[in-house]
């Protein structure tokens, strides 16, 4: 059968929009949709299934879809889903129980509620719920053996209020997932029970989390993770380009995961101003060893600035705290870590000086296992760490300065007694006055310095006017910053998240006129081409419910941006990471791939030179016995300009483009007919 039954247009249902009769399954033949609602945009919403009765209402067994909302207005109550499943497939989209997509207007989903016998039930789904650009509320509802994710939510950041509530979910591969939410007025996820496991189907590359939450664009948002239980999951919460994220009062517990897993309770990705207090990660069993310190993380930093973590308990874990790259002004205030191998840990990380000068910051130690200490690691600039006695231990590169406090810090939330000016000072002072002295790779986290610190000035311009002796200094950096190629950025961002301004084509050239200077504005710009494209493609198209997919030669060109070191290829490998949906352990990474240019060498058989050139290169190169070759070059907008094929009993590939104007370009190998390498190459005469 195609369909149960298929409604179109508005107002089909009478006025109480009441769906509730009990279709039996198809048992012979696969049913495409059980019920499919298009253009129902009235008031009152399409109701599936009866919220008081005291049995299952409609049972949808063996279909690609359950329900299908095309631009309607949905209510799904108590309901069964079961065996809407390909497990097997590696289609972005292949069977959902609910599903919903919106393009022509804003339309609210309804899956369960807070009343008695409102609940659905999902089993052995792929997916259990997804929604595109939704007003969504999921409460109450019970998954069991999703092979994908149990609820799914893209918001293309559009304005939507999105309430994920009180859910129950076990066996399932993935927990929750939010995607572009950056636009979002209102997003809560709260009070859901999340048992993760692995050995379910085909299920995302990033595998195993409890909650996700990443943005294609970075963008405020008001977004809430709370009273979460989240079990025998590899990531517990993730939130990854995201700003203003709240995570308060979850539970992550790692108990059946063994030793040599790598692990994180939540993890901070590329994600300013957020908030992380009040969370217990644990691991019950035996004491964490010293091969735990890199694979067992309580919570985790890794180039998110302005962070504040607060009062959370890390237990057994093998390092209680982990930092990374560009953390400016992250506070580490009043946690307790409790018998973990290192409490704090970090990676050449940049966290800035901690609490205002003199306050304790009232983290306690209880029985660290390691013997380095209980702060170890490297810092890239100078730290002043006040504390209380007795003093923790600390086994550092010298950039730290442990220092008696001189006033206690009683741990009841942020600093308290900073005026608008010293909270100025204390984030962004040194940034603009070019203070910043750093150890290692000093340009790139410089030019990050500076990419945060106008971010901060632009959305809070009252910061440029405070009535201060130094306002000036603020104003000239912000005025010229805006007319580099950071405001130029900036702009851009900016025309993305406001949907009134946005203009796919206006965007594009004004993206493809950034002269770049540097591997992390290449970065940035190459991404932003492939995105637009996206979005120009999708907006075009007048089918319900496409979705994009990048054909092999953007995918190749993501994965050559989202495999280098984030520190030296600028957020743009991560804009690429969440377009591809790929989890990359960045210490993990063997720094001989990187190349001086940044770009990942996964084969070192291929090999591009010089580069940059004037349109004369060579590609060296190696066939083994029983393979077949080529390389093609492409312009930025995925354009194939020409394609040479590799002779077997040769080594080197003369490729002459002397026609080329100045720019970059990429080239992809091809052996037997699979894309096996992608390089950038630059042309300059």
């Amino acid at each position: 059968l195609s369909s149960f039954i298929q409604l179109y247009n508005s107002n089909p249902i009478t006025a109480t929009s009441v769906l509730a009769a009990s279709y039996p399954p198809v048992v012979g033949t696969r049913t495409f949709v059980g019920v499919e609602a298009t253009n129902m945009t009235n008031a009152i919403p399409l109701q599936i299934g009866m919220p008081m009765a005291s049995t299952i209402d409609n049972t949808f067994d063996y279909m690609d879809y359950g329900v299908r909302a095309n631009s309607a207005n949905v209510t799904v109550y108590n309901n069964f889903f079961k065996n809407i499943k390909n497990p097997n497939s590696n289609k972005t989209f292949d069977r959902c129980a609910v599903y919903a997509m919106q393009k022509s207007g804003p339309c609210r989903l309804k899956v369960g509620g807070y009343n008695a016998n409102e609940l659905n039930l999902f089993d052995e789904c792929t997916i259990g719920v997804y929604a595109y650009s939704y007003h969504a509320d999921v409460i109450k509802n019970t998954f069991a053996n999703i092979y994908k994710t149990g609820i799914d939510m893209e918001m293309g950041m559009l304005n939507r209020t999105i309430n994920i509530d009180g859910n129950n979910m076990s066996h399932t591969y993935c927990g929750i997932k939010c995607m572009d939410i950056g636009g979002c007025n209102s997003t809560n996820i709260k009070n859901n029970y999340i048992d993760v496991v692995t050995g379910l189907g085909n299920g995302p590359t990033i595998a195993y989390y409890g909650i996700y939450v990443g943005n294609t664009n970075i963008a405020p948002t008001n977004f809430t993770i709370t009273n979460n239980i989240i079990e025998k999951a590899k990531t517990g919460i993730w939130v990854e380009r995201a700003e203003r994220v709240s995570v308060g009062n979850n539970t992550v517990d790692f108990s059946g995961f063994s030793n040599g897993t790598l692990l994180y309770g939540i993890r901070m990705t590329n994600s300013d101003n957020c908030t992380v207090n009040y969370n217990t990660v644990s691991k019950s069993g035996a004491l964490p060893t010293s091969g735990m310190v890199n694979l067992l993380r309580g919570i985790a930093l890794e180039n998110s600035a302005v962070n504040y973590v607060y009062a959370n308990t890390l237990f057994h874990m093998g390092t209680g705290i982990y930092a990374t790259g560009h953390c400016n002004t992250a506070k580490l205030a009043c946690n307790i870590l409790d018998h973990c191998w290192n409490g704090f840990h970090f990676s050449a990380a940049d966290i800035d000086n901690q609490l205002a000068s003199g306050m304790n910051t009232g983290n306690q130690w209880t029985g660290t296992v390691g013997t380095n200490g209980d702060i170890t690691g490297t810092l890239n600039t100078i730290t002043n760490w006040y504390f209380a006695m007795p003093a923790p231990s600390a086994n550092l590169a010298p950039n730290i300065s442990l220092n008696p406090a001189s006033s206690t810090n009683p741990c009841d939330g942020t600093p308290v007694g900073l005026t608008a000016t010293q909270e100025r000072e204390l984030t962004i002072g040194k940034i603009v006055r070019n203070e910043n002295v750093y150890d290692t790779l000093s340009a790139q986290f410089k030019l990050r310095d500076s990419i945060f610190a106008y971010h901060k000035l632009k959305m809070d311009t009252t910061w440029l006017s405070l009535n201060a002796g130094d306002d000036e200094i603020y104003q000239s950096f912000y005025n010229y910053t805006k007319n580099s190629n950071i405001g130029k950025f900036e702009q851009i961002k900016g025309l993305l998240i406001d949907s009134t301004m946005f203009d796919t084509l206006n965007v594009e050239i004004t993206n493809q006129n950034i002269k770049t200077r540097c591997t992390m504005e290449e970065n940035q710009q190459i991404v932003n081409n492939i995105y637009f494209h996206k979005i120009r493609m999708e907006g075009n198209d007048t089918t319900m419910d496409y979705h994009y997919e990048y054909d092999s030669t953007e995918i190749a060109t993501l994965e050559n941006v989202a495999y280098q070191d984030p520190i030296m290829g600028g957020d743009g490998v991560y804009q690429a990471r969440v377009m591809l949906f790929i989890d990359v352990i960045d210490d993990e990474l063997t720094k001989s791939l990187i190349n001086y240019s940044g770009t990942v060498n996964k084969f070192p058989d291929f090999k591009l030179y010089p580069n940059p050139n004037n349109g004369n290169m060579q590609l060296s190169y190696t066939l083994k016995e029983n393979e077949t070759g080529n390389v093609s070059i492409y312009n930025l907008l995925g354009e194939r300009i020409n394609s040479y094929n590799l002779v077997k009993e040769g080594t080197t590939l003369d490729i002459i483009e002397t026609g080329l104007i100045n720019g970059i370009y990429f080239y992809h190998v091809y052996i037997n007919d699979k894309s096996m390498y992608s390089g950038k190459v630059v042309i300059s005469k």
